[in-house]
Protein backbone atom coordinates (compact mmCIF):
# COMPACT_ATOMS: atom_id res chain seq x y z
CA UNK A 1 0.00 0.00 0.00
CA UNK A 2 2.85 2.41 0.80
CA UNK A 3 4.57 2.36 -2.59
CA UNK A 4 2.48 5.09 -4.20
CA UNK A 5 2.71 7.38 -1.17
CA UNK A 6 6.37 7.04 -0.15
CA UNK A 7 8.22 10.34 0.12
CA UNK A 8 12.02 10.23 -0.34
CA UNK A 9 13.61 13.43 0.98
CA UNK A 10 16.11 14.77 3.66
CA UNK A 11 15.74 15.76 7.39
CA UNK A 12 17.26 18.48 9.59
CA UNK A 13 17.08 18.80 13.39
CA UNK A 14 15.36 21.69 15.23
CA UNK A 15 14.15 22.36 18.73
CA UNK A 16 11.27 20.34 20.16
CA UNK A 17 7.98 21.97 21.13
CA UNK A 18 6.36 19.16 23.11
CA UNK A 19 5.97 19.96 26.78
CA UNK A 20 4.17 18.72 29.89
CA UNK A 21 4.91 19.72 33.46
CA UNK A 22 7.45 17.17 34.66
CA UNK A 23 6.52 15.03 37.67
CA UNK A 24 8.26 11.68 37.79
CA UNK A 25 9.41 9.81 34.66
CA UNK A 26 8.07 10.14 31.13
CA UNK A 27 5.71 7.16 30.81
CA UNK A 28 6.09 7.01 27.01
CA UNK A 29 8.80 4.53 25.97
CA UNK A 30 11.22 5.62 23.24
CA UNK A 31 9.40 8.98 23.03
CA UNK A 32 11.38 10.35 20.05
CA UNK A 33 11.55 7.00 18.18
CA UNK A 34 15.36 7.05 18.18
CA UNK A 35 15.83 3.45 19.33
CA UNK A 36 15.56 0.74 16.69
CA UNK A 37 15.15 -3.06 16.64
CA UNK A 38 16.63 -6.00 14.78
CA UNK A 39 14.11 -5.35 12.00
CA UNK A 40 15.79 -2.01 11.29
CA UNK A 41 17.54 -3.20 8.12
CA UNK A 42 16.25 -0.73 5.54
CA UNK A 43 14.31 -3.40 3.66
CA UNK A 44 11.00 -2.56 5.34
CA UNK A 45 10.60 0.74 7.19
CA UNK A 46 6.98 0.16 8.19
CA UNK A 47 5.52 -0.57 11.62
CA UNK A 48 3.41 -3.73 11.83
CA UNK A 49 1.70 -5.23 14.87
CA UNK A 50 4.09 -8.20 14.72
CA UNK A 51 7.23 -6.54 13.31
CA UNK A 52 8.64 -3.04 13.66
CA UNK A 53 11.95 -1.23 13.05
CA UNK A 54 11.17 1.11 15.98
CA UNK A 55 11.76 -0.17 19.49
CA UNK A 56 8.61 -0.34 21.68
CA UNK A 57 6.34 0.89 18.88
CA UNK A 58 4.00 -1.16 16.65
CA UNK A 59 1.41 -0.59 13.94
CA UNK A 60 -2.04 -2.19 14.06
CA UNK A 61 -1.88 -4.41 10.92
CA UNK A 62 0.15 -7.64 10.74
CA UNK A 63 2.95 -8.06 8.23
CA UNK A 64 1.04 -10.79 6.37
CA UNK A 65 -1.98 -8.58 5.68
CA UNK A 66 -0.19 -5.92 3.64
CA UNK A 67 -2.54 -3.44 5.27
CA UNK A 68 -2.09 0.23 6.05
CA UNK A 69 1.08 0.73 8.08
CA UNK A 70 2.97 3.75 9.49
CA UNK A 71 6.55 4.60 8.45
CA UNK A 72 9.76 5.09 10.35
CA UNK A 73 11.68 8.04 8.86
CA UNK A 74 15.23 9.35 9.27
CA UNK A 75 17.58 12.23 8.48
CA UNK A 76 20.94 10.48 8.96
CA UNK A 77 23.08 8.17 6.83
CA UNK A 78 21.78 4.93 8.31
CA UNK A 79 19.78 2.57 6.11
CA UNK A 80 16.94 2.25 8.60
CA UNK A 81 13.98 4.51 7.92
CA UNK A 82 12.67 6.41 4.92
CA UNK A 83 14.58 9.59 4.08
CA UNK A 84 12.59 12.84 4.12
CA UNK A 85 13.68 16.34 3.19
CA UNK A 86 14.72 19.21 5.45
CA UNK A 87 11.41 21.05 5.01
CA UNK A 88 9.58 18.05 6.47
CA UNK A 89 11.78 17.87 9.57
CA UNK A 90 11.16 21.33 11.01
CA UNK A 91 10.65 21.31 14.81
CA UNK A 92 11.68 17.69 15.33
CA UNK A 93 14.64 16.39 17.34
CA UNK A 94 17.02 13.53 16.75
CA UNK A 95 17.26 11.52 13.55
CA UNK A 96 13.97 9.60 13.62
CA UNK A 97 10.25 10.30 13.62
CA UNK A 98 7.07 8.47 12.62
CA UNK A 99 4.90 9.30 9.60
CA UNK A 100 1.35 8.02 9.17
CA UNK A 101 -1.79 8.58 7.13
CA UNK A 102 -4.49 10.12 9.32
CA UNK A 103 -7.01 10.56 6.50
CA UNK A 104 -7.75 9.03 3.11
CA UNK A 105 -10.87 9.33 0.98
CA UNK A 106 -11.56 5.61 1.48
CA UNK A 107 -11.66 6.00 5.28
CA UNK A 108 -8.19 4.51 5.61
CA UNK A 109 -6.36 5.15 8.85
CA UNK A 110 -2.93 4.35 10.26
CA UNK A 111 -2.17 4.06 13.97
CA UNK A 112 0.87 3.46 16.13
CA UNK A 113 0.76 1.90 19.58
CA UNK A 114 3.08 1.24 22.51
CA UNK A 115 2.91 -0.20 26.00
CA UNK A 116 3.47 2.46 28.66
CA UNK A 117 6.39 2.08 31.06
CA UNK A 118 3.87 1.74 33.91
CA UNK A 119 0.11 1.54 34.22
CA UNK A 120 -1.87 4.71 34.94
CA UNK A 121 -3.34 5.13 38.43
CA UNK A 122 -7.06 5.71 38.92
CA UNK A 123 -7.95 9.27 39.86
CA UNK A 124 -4.56 10.77 38.99
CA UNK A 125 -4.27 13.48 36.36
CA UNK A 126 -1.86 13.05 33.45
CA UNK A 127 -0.56 15.41 30.77
CA UNK A 128 0.12 14.10 27.27
CA UNK A 129 1.76 16.02 24.44
CA UNK A 130 3.31 15.35 21.04
CA UNK A 131 4.80 17.49 18.28
CA UNK A 132 2.91 17.14 15.01
CA UNK A 133 3.05 18.64 11.54
CA UNK A 134 1.54 17.88 8.16
CA UNK A 135 3.78 16.83 5.27
CA UNK A 136 4.79 19.30 2.61
CA UNK A 137 3.38 18.31 -0.75
CA UNK A 138 6.10 17.15 -3.14
CA UNK A 139 7.11 14.20 -5.31
CA UNK A 140 3.51 13.73 -6.45
CA UNK A 141 1.98 13.97 -2.95
CA UNK A 142 -0.56 16.78 -2.76
CA UNK A 143 -0.74 18.57 0.60
CA UNK A 144 -3.93 18.05 2.61
CA UNK A 145 -4.31 19.31 6.18
CA UNK A 146 -6.73 18.03 8.85
CA UNK A 147 -7.56 18.22 12.56
CA UNK A 148 -7.50 14.45 12.75
CA UNK A 149 -5.00 13.22 15.31
CA UNK A 150 -5.20 12.25 18.97
CA UNK A 151 -4.14 9.73 21.61
CA UNK A 152 -6.23 7.01 23.23
CA UNK A 153 -5.13 5.20 26.41
CA UNK A 154 -6.53 1.73 27.09
CA UNK A 155 -6.00 -1.14 29.53
CA UNK A 156 -5.91 -4.01 27.03
CA UNK A 157 -3.23 -5.63 24.90
CA UNK A 158 -1.93 -4.76 21.45
CA UNK A 159 -4.48 -4.02 18.73
CA UNK A 160 -4.46 -6.31 15.71
CA UNK A 161 -6.96 -4.89 13.27
CA UNK A 162 -7.18 -8.09 11.25
CA UNK A 163 -7.98 -10.44 14.13
CA UNK A 164 -10.33 -7.98 15.80
CA UNK A 165 -12.64 -7.53 12.79
CA UNK A 166 -16.31 -8.03 13.51
CA UNK A 167 -16.11 -6.60 17.02
CA UNK A 168 -17.74 -3.41 18.23
CA UNK A 169 -14.51 -1.55 18.83
CA UNK A 170 -12.69 -2.05 15.52
CA UNK A 171 -14.44 -1.36 12.23
CA UNK A 172 -12.10 -3.11 9.80
CA UNK A 173 -8.64 -3.11 8.20
CA UNK A 174 -7.21 0.39 7.88
CA UNK A 175 -10.38 2.08 9.06
CA UNK A 176 -11.18 4.19 12.12
CA UNK A 177 -10.68 2.68 15.54
CA UNK A 178 -13.93 3.13 17.40
CA UNK A 179 -12.48 4.60 20.59
CA UNK A 180 -12.58 7.98 22.29
CA UNK A 181 -9.18 9.67 22.61
CA UNK A 182 -8.40 11.29 25.93
CA UNK A 183 -6.34 13.95 24.11
CA UNK A 184 -6.82 15.14 20.53
CA UNK A 185 -6.41 18.18 18.32
CA UNK A 186 -9.26 20.69 18.74
CA UNK A 187 -12.06 20.14 16.23
CA UNK A 188 -11.87 22.54 13.30
CA UNK A 189 -8.28 23.61 14.00
CA UNK A 190 -6.32 21.98 11.20
CA UNK A 191 -2.68 21.02 11.59
CA UNK A 192 -0.58 22.44 8.76
CA UNK A 193 3.10 22.10 7.89
CA UNK A 194 3.80 24.54 10.74
CA UNK A 195 4.88 22.86 13.95
CA UNK A 196 1.99 22.10 16.32
CA UNK A 197 1.98 20.71 19.83
CA UNK A 198 -1.10 18.60 20.50
CA UNK A 199 -1.48 18.44 24.27
CA UNK A 200 -4.03 17.98 27.01
CA UNK A 201 -4.70 16.54 30.45
CA UNK A 202 -7.02 13.75 31.55
CA UNK A 203 -7.90 11.77 34.66
CA UNK A 204 -7.05 8.08 34.49
CA UNK A 205 -9.76 5.47 35.02
CA UNK A 206 -7.01 3.18 36.25
CA UNK A 207 -4.96 0.41 34.68
CA UNK A 208 -4.42 2.06 31.28
CA UNK A 209 -1.32 0.35 29.96
CA UNK A 210 -1.18 1.24 26.25
CA UNK A 211 -1.31 4.35 24.06
CA UNK A 212 -2.68 4.41 20.49
CA UNK A 213 -2.08 7.44 18.27
CA UNK A 214 -3.95 8.34 15.08
CA UNK A 215 -7.19 9.88 13.82
CA UNK A 216 -10.24 8.80 15.82
CA UNK A 217 -12.69 11.00 13.89
CA UNK A 218 -14.55 9.51 10.96
CA UNK A 219 -14.37 11.20 7.56
CA UNK A 220 -17.56 13.18 8.10
CA UNK A 221 -16.21 14.59 11.38
CA UNK A 222 -12.70 15.33 10.13
CA UNK A 223 -12.07 18.92 9.07
CA UNK A 224 -10.09 19.22 5.82
CA UNK A 225 -8.10 22.09 4.38
CA UNK A 226 -6.29 22.16 1.05
CA UNK A 227 -6.27 19.85 -1.94
CA UNK A 228 -5.71 16.13 -2.36
CA UNK A 229 -7.34 12.94 -1.17
CA UNK A 230 -5.09 12.00 1.74
CA UNK A 231 -3.40 13.58 4.74
CA UNK A 232 -0.04 12.40 6.07
CA UNK A 233 1.43 13.64 9.36
CA UNK A 234 4.76 13.35 11.14
CA UNK A 235 4.93 13.01 14.94
CA UNK A 236 7.82 13.18 17.39
CA UNK A 237 8.76 14.11 20.97
CA UNK A 238 5.98 12.37 22.89
CA UNK A 239 5.51 13.01 26.61
CA UNK A 240 3.20 11.58 29.26
CA UNK A 241 3.72 12.80 32.81
CA UNK A 242 1.63 12.71 35.92
CA UNK A 243 0.45 16.20 36.76
CA UNK A 244 1.92 17.29 40.07
CA UNK A 245 -1.04 18.65 42.03
CA UNK A 246 -0.79 20.65 45.23
CA UNK A 247 -0.67 18.40 48.31
CA UNK A 248 -4.09 19.70 49.29
CA UNK A 249 -6.71 22.00 47.81
CA UNK A 250 -7.84 24.17 50.72
CA UNK A 251 -11.39 25.48 50.30
CA UNK A 252 -11.60 27.47 53.56
CA UNK A 253 -9.91 28.20 56.89
CA UNK A 254 -11.99 30.13 59.44
CA UNK A 255 -11.94 31.13 63.12
CA UNK A 256 -15.00 32.08 65.18
CA UNK A 257 -15.36 33.13 68.81
CA UNK A 258 -18.00 31.49 71.01
CA UNK A 259 -18.14 31.68 74.83
CA UNK A 260 -14.60 33.09 74.95
CA UNK A 261 -13.24 30.13 73.01
CA UNK A 262 -12.10 30.02 69.40
CA UNK A 263 -13.43 27.38 67.05
CA UNK A 264 -11.17 26.74 64.07
CA UNK A 265 -12.53 25.01 60.98
CA UNK A 266 -11.00 24.17 57.62
CA UNK A 267 -12.17 22.24 54.59
CA UNK A 268 -10.19 20.53 51.84
CA UNK A 269 -11.47 19.64 48.39
CA UNK A 270 -8.75 17.04 47.76
CA UNK A 271 -5.63 15.71 49.48
CA UNK A 272 -2.54 13.99 48.17
CA UNK A 273 -0.12 12.10 50.44
CA UNK A 274 -1.28 14.36 53.29
CA UNK A 275 0.16 13.10 56.58
CA UNK A 276 -1.00 15.74 59.06
CA UNK A 277 -1.99 19.38 59.69
CA UNK A 278 -0.28 21.67 62.21
CA UNK A 279 -2.09 24.60 63.85
CA UNK A 280 -0.02 27.41 65.38
CA UNK A 281 -1.16 30.44 67.40
CA UNK A 282 0.28 33.90 67.96
CA UNK A 283 -0.84 36.83 70.08
CA UNK A 284 1.14 39.41 68.08
CA UNK A 285 1.25 37.92 64.57
CA UNK A 286 5.01 37.30 64.78
CA UNK A 287 5.88 34.67 67.38
CA UNK A 288 3.92 31.44 66.83
CA UNK A 289 3.60 28.35 68.98
CA UNK A 290 2.19 24.97 68.00
CA UNK A 291 -1.13 24.16 69.65
CA UNK A 292 -2.18 20.96 67.84
CA UNK A 293 -1.50 18.38 65.11
CA UNK A 294 -4.41 16.82 63.28
CA UNK A 295 -4.05 13.69 61.08
CA UNK A 296 -4.75 14.28 57.39
CA UNK A 297 -6.82 12.07 55.10
CA UNK A 298 -3.79 10.79 53.17
CA UNK A 299 -5.19 10.63 49.65
CA UNK A 300 -8.69 11.90 49.07
CA UNK A 301 -10.74 13.26 46.18
CA UNK A 302 -13.79 14.14 48.30
CA UNK A 303 -14.43 17.05 50.65
CA UNK A 304 -12.89 16.66 54.12
CA UNK A 305 -13.83 18.88 57.09
CA UNK A 306 -11.70 19.52 60.18
CA UNK A 307 -12.35 21.40 63.46
CA UNK A 308 -10.35 22.38 66.53
CA UNK A 309 -11.26 24.28 69.71
CA UNK A 310 -8.76 26.72 71.29
CA UNK A 311 -9.98 27.14 74.90
CA UNK A 312 -7.43 29.87 75.71
CA UNK A 313 -7.39 32.56 72.98
CA UNK A 314 -5.15 35.61 73.29
CA UNK A 315 -6.18 38.81 75.00
CA UNK A 316 -7.38 41.00 72.14
CA UNK A 317 -6.60 39.32 68.82
CA UNK A 318 -5.50 35.73 68.21
CA UNK A 319 -3.65 34.81 65.01
CA UNK A 320 -3.72 31.27 63.65
CA UNK A 321 -1.56 29.62 61.04
CA UNK A 322 -2.38 26.32 59.31
CA UNK A 323 0.23 24.15 57.64
CA UNK A 324 0.24 20.73 55.98
CA UNK A 325 2.98 18.10 55.98
CA UNK A 326 3.03 15.22 53.49
CA UNK A 327 4.46 11.74 53.91
CA UNK A 328 7.93 12.68 52.67
CA UNK A 329 8.21 15.64 55.05
CA UNK A 330 7.42 18.50 52.65
CA UNK A 331 5.43 21.30 54.30
CA UNK A 332 3.01 23.86 52.88
CA UNK A 333 1.96 26.91 54.96
CA UNK A 334 -1.30 28.76 54.34
CA UNK A 335 -2.33 32.38 55.01
CA UNK A 336 -2.91 33.72 58.51
CA UNK A 337 -6.36 34.22 59.94
CA UNK A 338 -7.26 36.31 63.00
CA UNK A 339 -10.15 36.62 65.43
CA UNK A 340 -10.94 38.84 68.47
CA UNK A 341 -12.56 36.93 71.30
CA UNK A 342 -14.03 38.63 74.39
CA UNK A 343 -11.86 41.77 74.17
CA UNK A 344 -12.57 44.66 71.85
CA UNK A 345 -9.69 46.48 70.21
CA UNK A 346 -8.72 49.92 71.47
CA UNK A 347 -8.48 51.24 67.91
CA UNK A 348 -10.34 50.52 64.69
CA UNK A 349 -8.48 50.06 61.37
CA UNK A 350 -10.27 50.83 58.09
CA UNK A 351 -10.58 50.33 55.16
CA UNK A 352 -9.18 46.82 55.02
CA UNK A 353 -8.28 45.90 52.30
CA UNK A 354 -6.74 49.29 51.57
CA UNK A 355 -5.31 50.69 48.35
CA UNK A 356 -3.92 54.23 48.85
CA UNK A 357 -4.31 54.80 52.61
CA UNK A 358 -5.69 53.40 55.84
CA UNK A 359 -7.15 55.11 58.91
CA UNK A 360 -6.85 54.22 62.60
CA UNK A 361 -9.68 55.48 64.82
CA UNK A 362 -9.47 55.20 68.62
CA UNK A 363 -7.38 56.18 71.63
CA UNK A 364 -3.96 57.06 70.16
CA UNK A 365 -2.66 59.26 73.01
CA UNK A 366 -0.60 56.45 74.53
CA UNK A 367 0.65 55.00 71.23
CA UNK A 368 4.15 55.75 70.00
CA UNK A 369 4.89 52.84 67.66
CA UNK A 370 3.19 52.07 64.34
CA UNK A 371 5.09 49.68 62.07
CA UNK A 372 4.22 47.62 58.99
CA UNK A 373 5.76 44.14 58.73
CA UNK A 374 5.64 41.38 56.13
CA UNK A 375 4.14 38.07 57.22
CA UNK A 376 7.75 36.83 57.47
CA UNK A 377 8.47 39.43 60.17
CA UNK A 378 10.52 41.84 58.03
CA UNK A 379 9.98 45.55 58.66
CA UNK A 380 8.45 47.15 55.56
CA UNK A 381 7.66 50.69 56.79
CA UNK A 382 7.85 52.59 60.09
CA UNK A 383 5.00 55.09 60.53
CA UNK A 384 5.74 55.81 64.23
CA UNK A 385 6.58 59.52 63.71
CA UNK A 386 3.08 60.11 62.35
CA UNK A 387 1.60 59.24 65.77
CA UNK A 388 3.05 62.45 67.21
CA UNK A 389 0.13 64.73 68.00
CA UNK A 390 -2.48 62.15 66.94
CA UNK A 391 -5.27 61.73 69.49
CA UNK A 392 -8.24 59.83 68.07
CA UNK A 393 -7.69 59.52 64.32
CA UNK A 394 -4.73 59.00 61.99
CA UNK A 395 -4.71 58.49 58.22
CA UNK A 396 -1.57 56.91 56.72
CA UNK A 397 -0.52 57.05 53.06
CA UNK A 398 0.54 53.62 51.74
CA UNK A 399 1.02 54.46 48.06
CA UNK A 400 4.18 52.85 46.74
CA UNK A 401 3.88 49.76 48.93
CA UNK A 402 3.39 46.56 46.95
CA UNK A 403 0.08 44.76 47.18
CA UNK A 404 -0.03 41.80 49.56
CA UNK A 405 -0.81 40.72 53.12
CA UNK A 406 0.95 42.60 55.93
CA UNK A 407 0.93 42.89 59.74
CA UNK A 408 0.43 46.40 61.20
CA UNK A 409 1.76 46.71 64.75
CA UNK A 410 0.40 49.47 67.03
CA UNK A 411 1.96 49.77 70.50
CA UNK A 412 2.67 52.15 73.38
CA UNK A 413 3.37 52.27 77.11
CA UNK A 414 0.56 51.40 79.47
CA UNK A 415 -1.57 49.50 76.95
CA UNK A 416 -1.54 46.16 75.21
CA UNK A 417 0.00 46.13 71.71
CA UNK A 418 -2.37 45.53 68.82
CA UNK A 419 -1.45 43.73 65.61
CA UNK A 420 -3.74 44.02 62.60
CA UNK A 421 -3.73 41.87 59.50
CA UNK A 422 -3.72 44.51 56.72
CA UNK A 423 -4.34 43.68 53.07
CA UNK A 424 -2.95 46.16 50.55
CA UNK A 425 -4.28 45.89 47.03
CA UNK A 426 -3.95 47.85 43.78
Amino acid sequence: MKTSYLLLVLLITTKALSQCAVYGPNLIPNPSFELSTAFCTGTDNQLYVDQSPTQNWLGTDPLSSGGSTPDMTRNDATVCGSMVNAANNTCFTGTKKIGLFVYTSSSGREYIQAQLTSNLVAGKTYCFSMDVRSRYGSAGNVLLNTDGIGAHFRNSGAINIQTMNGGNQFLGPGSTINATPQVQQAAGVVITNACTTVTGTFVAVGGESRVIIGNFRNNASTTLSGAGSSSYMYIDNLALYEVNPLPIELLSFNANCAEEKVQLAWTTESERDNDYFTIEKSCDGFAFEKIASIPGAGNSTITQEYTLIDPEPCHGTSYYRLSQTDYNGNREVFDLISVSCGNAMEALLYPNPASTSFTILGNLNTKDQLQLFSTNGDLVKDFSEQLTGAKTILTVDIRGISSGVYLLHLAGEGSDPITYKLIIQD
